[in-house]
């Protein structure tokens, strides 16, 4: 990466493109200035000297203010010089001011993510690109840095998820509390709940065809009936896993601490929002629940 790569003027069409997605790879300080600015001009060249120093670890991207009015008004800023830092979309620093070195370097030194990111970030390319072993090595060095990086948390538990369908329970469960680790508002949280009810529905409950015989005999066992959901769910039939799961809630919505319901809604994660049969469902649920 040159000098040149790592110090920009961006204009206000270029923004979301080199600051928002960027900045979910690499961590970009934005300089609101402006040219009859003062204070502006004391702290470009320091900013300017940081990134050089800092050799790529960031971006500086320079916003002219009077060019971008519409970005000046959106991020508040009242006052130049402004920076405000952004990392996985979000501005998640800001200084006002000629701040003096010492400051800057503390505001950048914390929005550069720590060895355990990178680690994971690692691991990752080695998962997609399909070296799954050494993908696993970097995400546990990842979180032997950092027990709790939400990134090595999510990748171990999909590596997991995705590359062991055949997966013992006890490897399932260890999944589900890498999971369960990941601190809630994270960028991470979202794709980890899908994540979690992917990996719920794979766990093993018995044999299907087994369970239809048990329940032909007996209908009005939940036990059985909610163990032939679960069953059906793991193996992708997902129509008559949830045709079952919302019969054992209309006999009791209650039972086994509402595992139906918590099974359905993992279906719904797992098939989306706008699938036909998470749209139809989820309405048959409601019915029950609200009636």
């Amino acid at each position: 990466m040159t000098v040149e790569s790592w110090i920009e003027s961006l204009t206000e069409d270029q923004f979301p493109d080199l600051v928002i997605t960027r900045s979910h790879s690499i961590p970009i300080v934005v300089d609101f200035w402006a040219p009859w600015c003062g204070p502006c001009r004391t702290l470009g060249p320091l900013l300017e000297k940081l990134a050089n120093e800092f050799s790529g670890k960031f971006i500086l991207a320079k916003i002219n203010v009077d060019e971008a009015q519409g970005l000046a008004q959106q991020y508040k800023v009242q006052s130049i010089p402004t920076i405000l830092g952004f990392w996985q979309g979000k501005p998640l620093k800001e200084a006002v001011g000629a701040q003096p070195e010492t400051i800057l370097r503390e505001f950048i030194s914390d929005l550069i993510p720590g060895k355990a990111w990178l680690l994971a970030r690692e691991a990752k390319e080695l998962a997609d690109s399909g070296h799954l072993n050494a993908a696993e090595e970097a995400f546990r060095k990842s979180l032997g840095e950092n027990p709790n990086e939400p990134s090595a948390l999510l990748g171990l538990a999909k590596l997991i998820s995705e590359s062991e369908p055949e997966a013992k329970d006890e490897k399932l469960s260890a999944a589900l509390e890498l999971l369960e680790r990941i601190p809630f508002g994270t960028p991470e949280q979202k794709d980890a709940e899908r994540v979690a009810a992917i990996i719920r529905t794979k766990a093993s409950v018995g044999d299907t065809q087994q369970l239809k015989n048990a329940l032909r005999e007996n209908p009005k066992d939940l036990q059985v009936r909610l163990d032939l959901g679960l069953a059906l769910a793991s193996d992708k039939h997902y129509q008559e896993a949830l045709e079952n799961l919302l019969e054992v809630i209309r006999q009791n919505r209650l039972f086994s601490e509402e595992a139906a319901r918590k099974r359905m809604l993992d279906i719904f994660e797992l098939l989306g929002p706008n699938h036909e049969l998470t749209e139809h469902f989820r309405k048959e649920l409601a019915r029950l629940l609200f009636r």
